[in-house]
Formats: structure tokens, sequence, C-alpha cells
């Protein structure tokens, strides 16, 4: 009798502990999978850049606008498009009147940033721009040109308020063209009186902008 008790209680426990497990199935809502693509993750913005520099006989000024469009692939690694639109004025005062010439400037271009610490981060941009030169050069009828040069700028920059939960900041950066084309609207374009020639020499480029989260109040933190 107590052995047939033992397996009708073994057989009871057997069936509560069956129906207890389908009924949290039933009731538990497995976890999300984690996508790889996040539209909180996209973002949008711009800068501006300012360049200058020459000597007492030459003189170059540049500026622009260059608004991006990009995606955070991870907490240290940004990347994205750009396009950008630069102006910039050349002056040779070795002539009399003084050659001048003035560049628009307008081409796509692609960057990565890499954050290494939440507030400083390295960059690398490569752009490809097409430049329309207008100049006068003393008692010659003024001329026009079109040009076109690739561009890799490398440097470093600081961003303000970039944390965790927040992908929208402010950025300063400072790079230099490695390429050194002479067409390159990040340049300065120096007389070689040796050679006879313009040589191009890498200028400071200075940035200021803005990193802008797109639908990120709707999704919350990443």
């Amino acid at each position: 009798m107590q052995l047939k008790t033992f397996f009708i209680g073994i057989s009871l426990a057997c069936l509560t502990t069956t129906a207890f497990a389908q009924d949290r199935d039933r009731t538990h809502t497995p976890e999300p999978e984690e996508k790889f693509f996040k539209l909180e993750n996209l973002f949008t913005g711009g800068n501006v850049s300012a360049g200058f520099g020459g000597g007492t006989t030459i003189s170059q000024f540049s500026a622009g606008v260059i608004p991006h469009f990009g995606y955070k692939f991870f907490n240290w690694l940004d990347a994205g498009i750009s396009f950008n639109v630069n102006y910039s004025q050349f002056k040779d005062k070795r002539y009399s009147p003084a050659y001048k010439e003035n560049q628009t400037t307008f081409g796509p271009g692609v960057f990565t940033r890499i954050y290494p610490v939440n507030f400083i981060f390295a960059q690398a941009q490569f752009e490809h721009n097409f430049t329309t030169v207008k100049y006068k050069n003393g008692n010659v009828p003024d001329g026009k040109y079109n040009a076109d040069a690739s561009s890799f700028l490398l440097g470093a920059g600081y961003a303000q308020g970039r944390e965790s939960g927040n992908n929208t900041f402010f950025y300063l950066s400072l790079s230099v063209d490695v390429l050194k084309n002479i067409n390159s609207p990040y340049v300065n374009v120096v007389y070689n009186s040796i050679t006879g020639t313009y040589e191009a020499r890498m200028a400071p480029v200075f940035r200021a902008g803005v990193n802008v989260a797109l639908f990120q109040n709707r999704y919350g933190k990443y």
C-alpha cells in the first residue's frame, strides 16, 4: 500500500511539473534578436572648414561647407559619405598688378572616424573634387579653366557631448591632405624660384561641425 501511494505521488508531481512548464512556455516572451542595422544609429550633420597660408609674396585662403550622412557601426567606429563645397583664393604679389586666382570646388567623399576614447577621434576622409578656376594675370585677359583632384585628409579631433545614449554632439578637427595634388583646395601653392614651378605643400585644415542623431528619440538609447 505504501509503495502504491509512493508511485501515485511521483506521478502527480510529474504531471504538475509538466503543466507548469507548458504554462510558462505559453506566457514567456522570447527576447528579440539583436539587429545589426539600427535606424537610431543613423546620423547627419556637417562642418565648415578653413585654411590659410603663404608668405610675403604669395597668400592663399579657403573656406568650405561639407554636409555628411553616416552610420554608427560600433561605439568606437563611425563611417559615412559627404559632399564638399569649397571656395579658395590665391594671390601672387610678385606681379604688378598681382596675379589673382579664385576657385570654386565641389565633390563627393567618404569618411571614417575611430574613437579610442569617447571624446577623441582619428579621422580619414577621401574626396574627389572638381574645380573651376578664374584668374586675372596683370594686363593679360582674364582666363578660366577646369580641373579635378583627389584628396586624402588625415587628422584627429575632439567631440563635445558624445556619450552613451547621445549621438548628437559638436566636434573640432585638424587634418592635412597627404596627397598634395596641386589642384587640391587643401594645399598651399608655393612658387619655387629654383625650378621655376609652383609646388603644393600640406596646409592645416580646421573644421568645426555638428553630428545630429536620426530617429534616436523614437528608439531610445543605444
